[in-house]
């Protein structure tokens, strides 16, 4: 040490009286305490959406768990905390063992796919607990309070009335950012608002129908069809005149049942506002209209049919929940098998082309549409859409509505956007050859073209395309897929009835007899859950059609259909049948759904 250095002596503290192992100990007590917690409030909400089997025993289970797991460490000492552990893994995967066997193939967690299932299952609970994006995220005092407070509901669900504990907070997060966005209506969080297309208010009322003396009893009336088929779950309402009644039929899960009679006088009342609502013009039956409602915090778009029946005017009202169907659609959540999955992301990577999705009215087109524009990223490319009506709001993507009543057409603003030189444009239909060839020379030019059509199946939107009189030289150079799907309704997980598989649909699906040990239908009767039709909400069932190089050479006019299909079928193509069937398979559906639906 050189001369002359001064050197500082520090009394750093050893703090030996500190207990490390008791802090230590009590700090993974706490954490595995906090696990179950999470795991039961997890365990609740599973539950409360699908029947597993015993799953009554493993609330209080997960209950009782902290409290048996510092009861062996206080007992036994800190030797105990890895069989307190081994408890709680214990009564995981044995909840989890039993959970996988009501849930489809996309959710299972013990199986090959089972980590990437866990992933995108915590990430759509993430999304529900967190509400809207567009929204302020809480901060994480109020995610912790939030989460302590489903916990409890979902611990005390003795009675009938708290049976929707954790799933009703969840949804009142949501309604409070959905409530955000409408701060600039005069719509309240407990009232019923009806908006025009241009969507601005046209009325708002009390959920409770309003005093009669100031609303019409035919308001009064529309509002309670309209607010008792949402809440029913209704994607579909007929008003059909049938001599003195008019029959109300609502949609749930892909199929029409009876509501109620409504006297004729009364019906024909609800007609006219429904008419007026929807700025169609009054007068003979006949036309099309559109307008959107608030039910409190949630959002729906109605479209509206009229046709001229034999007893008066029936309606048909298309009905959209915003925030179930569009808002969170995503890729992975369509139901694709693995390879289509790969097979269509790889397509929309593409810098160009053109993809083509294909469905009949009302079978999904703008979902997976919107689910594939969320696949790109919008801050690094320029995403533009040409819809006749907008009916959910991207972040990032410029969105036009085309006004057709005006003289507009999609071919004339997709004129206009193409002068803008976007990255990628979404069209939502393709009406008329004009609009087709300028999309096909858009897909040749560095744009990658995204385009919705009417249709049955792959094939036969390809022959459709060529019967328009567009040259088979352009479809074969600028189209790179056709995605046709359908939808099927799904059997409801309470009560389906397990059954053998038949020998027809193994040999149909290339399985050994065996393979498969139960396949499930519907019950006839049904239940509560499903309402008395044995099914509860649709999936999708799809046909993904590649072009390469040798399904390229036979688009010609007439088109091939038979060498088409063989040669698409060598490229892995599944039909839209055999796609139904594997969900058969899965347990998701029945085999007469999908023998309905793709004949």
């Amino acid at each position: 040490m050189p001369s002359g250095s001064v050197v500082a002596i520090v009394a750093v503290p050893s703090f030996a009286g500190v207990p490390r192992m008791g802090i230590a100990v009590w700090a993974g007590l706490l954490a595995t305490a906090l696990c179950s917690v999470a795991i039961s409030y997890w365990a609740a909400v599973e539950t409360d959406e699908t029947e597993i089997p015993g799953a009554a025993w493993y609330r209080p289970l997960f209950a009782l768990l902290p409290a048996l797991q510092a009861a062996l460490v206080i007992w036994f000492g800190s030797w105990a905390m890895p069989a307190a552990w081994g408890m709680l893994l214990v009564a995981l995967v044995s909840f989890v063992r039993h959970r996988d066997t009501v849930m489809p193939q996309s959710r299972l967690l013990l199986s090959g796919r089972g980590l990437r299932n866990a992933g995108a299952e915590a990430r759509q609970r993430f999304t529900d607990w967190r509400g809207d994006k567009g929204g302020p995220a809480p901060s994480v005092k109020e995610q912790l309070n939030q989460l302590l407070d489903r916990v409890k509901g979902s611990l005390s669900k003795a009675t009938p009335s708290s049976r929707g504990g954790s799933r009703g907070k969840a949804k009142t997060t949501k309604g409070k950012h959905a409530a955000k966005k409408a701060t600039a209506s005069p719509a309240a969080h407990d009232a019923f608002t009806l908006y025009r297309k241009d969507g601005n208010v046209l009325m708002s009322l009390p959920l409770s129908g309003g005093d009669k003396a100031t609303v019409s009893a035919n308001v009064r009336n529309t509002q309670k069809l309209l607010m008792g088929a949402v809440r029913g779950g209704a994607t579909d309402m007929v008003i059909d005149p049938d001599g003195k009644h008019y029959l109300i039929r609502i949609g749930v899960g892909g199929g029409l049942r009876e509501a109620e009679k409504v006297p004729a006088e009364a019906a024909r009342g609800v007609i006219a506002t429904i008419r007026v609502v929807a700025g169609m013009k009054s007068g003979e039956p006949g036309g099309r209209g559109e307008f959107s409602m608030a039910i409190a915090a949630l959002r729906c778009q109605v479209q509206v049919a009229s046709s001229a029946e034999k007893h008066g005017e029936k309606l048909v009202l298309t009905i959209t929940q915003a925030a179930d169907s569009l808002l969170h659609a995503r890729l992975e959540g369509l139901g694709l098998r693995p390879k289509v999955f790969e097979q269509l992301k790889d397509m929309t990577r593409k810098p160009h082309g053109l993809l083509i999705i294909v469905g009949p009215p009302g079978g999904g087109r703008t979902s997976t549409a919107y689910a594939i524009l969320r696949e790109l990223d919008a801050k690094a490319t320029k995403i533009t859409t040409i819809e006749e009506n907008v009916e959910c709001r991207l972040d990032g993507v410029t969105q036009i509505a085309v006004e057709t009543t005006g003289g507009a057409s999609i071919a004339s603003v997709l004129k206009m956007v193409l002068r803008q030189d976007p990255d990628v444009i979404y069209l939502a239909d393709l009406p008329d050859k004009t609009t087709l060839e300028l999309a096909c020379q858009a897909a040749l030019t560095g744009h990658m073209v995204f385009a919705a059509m009417e249709g049955r199946d792959a094939l036969g939107a390809l022959d459709e395309l060529l019967e328009t009189g567009i040259e088979p030289m352009l479809v074969q150079t600028s189209l790179t897929g056709i995605v046709a799907q359908r939808l099927a309704r799904r059997l409801c997980p309470k009560c389906r009835v397990p059954i053998d598989p038949p020998t027809a649909l193994l040999r149909k699906c290339n399985l050994q007899p065996g393979a498969i040990g139960r396949i499930f239908r519907q019950r006839e009767g049904g239940c509560q859950v499903c309402t008395a039709t044995g099914f509860r909400g649709r999936m999708a069932i799809h046909e993904v059609l590649a072009v390469n190089e040798q399904v390229r050479r036979l688009i010609t006019k007439p088109l091939p259909m038979r060498d088409v299909k063989a040669a698409a079928v060598l490229n892995g193509m599944f039909t839209m049948q055999v796609d139904g069937l594997s969900k058969v398979l899965q347990g998701d559906t029945a085999i007469e759904e999908i023998l309905s639906v793709t004949s």
